[in-house]
């Protein structure tokens, strides 16, 4: 039996837990490129024990989630498994990691809210708005140094990033890869703009810094993907103001008008901000030449609709779970390279086969789904946070590499996130979101 005063102190440590996980979503990059070079590959999974330790809290508290999503993720993720086994009995691992790639951290997203509220939320708020404002100095060097710098190193320290437009690289800042910056950079948009919406969320000595870091460091990212997530949550943003809370058009009106002459200072300056503009310029021209008009959206199509194209040449049961990823492809074959599909929805359908990788597929379009929904009738109840969050997020959820687990982190972070922004006691008289989601078995 539990004490209230057990009960307590575990209800905290789950919540240290989460943030722990947080934080070192954001730094373990760092960790792996910078400070321990040589254990890499190991801390691909450093954030697992910390998951593990916030799934047995939530057991022993009674705050695991049982609504359709997590139970059907259970399930599905079972399915997949004692199939991956039957394609690699002599090598078990290959479907372990597979399983932790695409099932094990998913139900995270309904684990944090039930122990983040609305101010916890816009606490992490505040801590990805200081990382921005550190983090972009860093960006700055790294466009500003050479390709084989020690700063522009990729994971284990060695190699170098993806390169951009004029002899740059794409600055990736304290995460490996320059997918860490291109859904991290909109996670910030969407604290800064819900400022339009709802005064004194953030501090204003925190709010214009990471402006002016946000600028700058998508210009010198060197990444188109990074561009269009950010203008994309900003579209968001403007789908909000017009359509669920007409009485913020004030409020965007004046910071649109701060952001533009930021914006000129910066490009008049002469500043590095000027320079990373003109290379992301080239970079799109380049883009274009090289693949005509509307490229990016030409691959987000392709991305939902391909998976359809492999459902005759697929084994009814699949090639195996975890032999898509990266790990499972160097344990099979030694190399580090996409055995079955880069895409996520294409590996799957490969891996699990076309009956289990459909209901995978469809389960993450129903949350997404469901989510959106929410979002939209919280939004309309004066809470804009959410549906912000959801712009930043909903891509990653509906078919982001979970694999990559930069990427996997953010999905489950900013999903968690999403559903404890709902928890605002002044809109709704429950302190779950779940209920206002619509999944059974909510706390």
């Amino acid at each position: 039996m539990i004490s209230t005063a057990q009960y307590a102190r575990m209800i905290q440590v789950l919540k240290g837990l989460v943030w722990l996980y947080i934080i070192l979503w954001v730094f373990e990059g760092a960790l792996r490129k910078w400070v321990v070079p040589s254990v890499s590959t190991p801390l691909l999974i450093v954030r697992d024990p910390v998951l593990l330790g916030i799934f047995y809290l939530a057991i022993r508290t009674r705050l695991w989630p049982s609504n359709w999503f997590v139970t059907s993720t259970i399930w599905l993720a079972i399915l997949s498994l004692f199939t991956g086994f039957l394609k690699f009995p002599e090598n078990v691992v290959v479907p372990l990691f597979g399983l932790r790639a695409s099932f094990l951290h998913l139900p995270l997203i309904f684990i944090v809210p039930k122990v983040f509220s609305v101010d916890d939320v816009r606490r992490v708020g505040n801590f990805v708005l200081v990382v921005l404002i550190l983090m972009t100095p860093v960006m700055v060097m790294q466009f500003r140094s050479s390709p084989e710098a020690w700063w522009n190193a990729t994971a284990g320290g060695e190699g170098a990033q993806l390169g951009t437009a004029g002899g740059k690289i794409r600055a990736a800042g304290f995460f490996s890869f320059i997918s860490g910056p291109t859904v991290f950079l909109p996670l910030c948009v969407a604290y800064i703009l819900e400022s339009q919406f709802r005064a004194k969320t953030q501090p204003i000595w925190l709010l214009i810094p990471a402006t002016v870091g946000l600028a700058t460091s998508v210009a010198v990212s060197g990444s188109r993907g990074t561009m269009y997530g950010v203008l994309l949550v900003v579209a968001f943003g403007l789908f909000a103001v017009i359509l669920l809370q007409p009485k913020a058009a004030p409020r965007w009106i004046v910071g649109g008008l701060v952001a533009l002459v930021i914006m000129s200072f910066l490009t008049q300056s002469g500043s590095v901000f000027s320079e990373g503009a003109e290379v992301m310029q080239q970079r799109t021209d380049q883009v274009r030449a090289a693949h005509g008009e509307g490229e990016i959206l030409q691959r987000v199509i392709e991305g939902l609709i391909s998976p359809l194209d492999l459902f005759a040449v697929t084994p009814l049961l699949g090639h195996g779970l975890g032999m898509g990823t990266n790990v499972g492809s160097q344990m099979l074959t030694g190399e580090t390279k996409f055995l079955l599909a880069e895409g996520e929805w294409q590996r799957n359908i490969l891996e699990s086969g076309p009956i289990l990788g459909i209901l995978f597929i469809g389960l993450r379009i129903a949350l997404v789904v469901t989510l959106g929904s929410a979002c939209i009738a919280s939004a309309r109840k004066g809470n804009v946070l959410p549906w912000l969050l959801f712009g930043a997020s909903f891509l990653s959820i509906l078919n982001g590499q979970l694999m990559q687990t930069t990427l996997m982190g953010f999905a489950v972070i900013a999903g968690g996130l999403c559903v404890a922004a709902m928890n605002d006691p002044a809109l709704q008289p429950t302190s779950a979101a779940e209920p206002e989601l619509g999944f059974a078995g909510g706390a």
